[in-house]
């Protein structure tokens, strides 16, 4: 009887982020959807916050970058130092990860044991975030040889 009850919430669960997966799609075709999108994103991963980009748009009004409970402290932090360090972003380019269609979890890129002994993790990340923080990049035509 338990494992109906679990069978059921993860069904339940697949449905929600398949609903998601579509409000993406449409909030690419209507950008005054996406504040309500990424909040639902962060939500569906309980997350304290969450994040959008383009991490390599073709032309800059195809650049997109939205977030989700990012402070205005975190952001220029961010944008005036830690986007050097962000290890992430380094260990997905390094892995080809920026290709239309890959999905990976951030445990997948950088390993949480070695992540924790970075800089970024230490002075940036554990300061501003507590749990999770989804990523989604968005590309536009990206293949694996228009990377840098």
């Amino acid at each position: 009887m338990g494992e109906g009850k679990t069978h059921q919430t993860n069904l339940e669960r697949e449905a929600g982020l398949l609903d998601l997966v579509g409000e993406i799609y449409q909030a690419g075709l209507e950008p005054e959807r996406w504040p309500a999108t990424i909040a639902r994103m962060s939500q569906a991963f309980q997350a304290d916050l969450a994040c959008i980009y383009t991490p390599f748009p073709a032309r800059p009004e195809q650049a997109l970058y939205l977030t989700h409970n990012f402070t205005g402290e975190m952001e220029q932090a961010y944008s005036a130092y830690y986007h050097h360090l962000d290890e992430w972003t380094r260990h997905a380019l390094r892995q080809r990860r920026y290709i239309q269609g890959t999905v990976a979890l951030g445990e997948e890129i950088v390993p949480q044991a070695e992540l924790r002994r970075t800089e970024y993790y230490n002075d940036f990340t554990s300061r501003y975030t507590s749990r999770r923080c989804p990523t989604l990049t968005i590309s536009t035509t990206i293949s694996a040889s228009s990377m840098p």
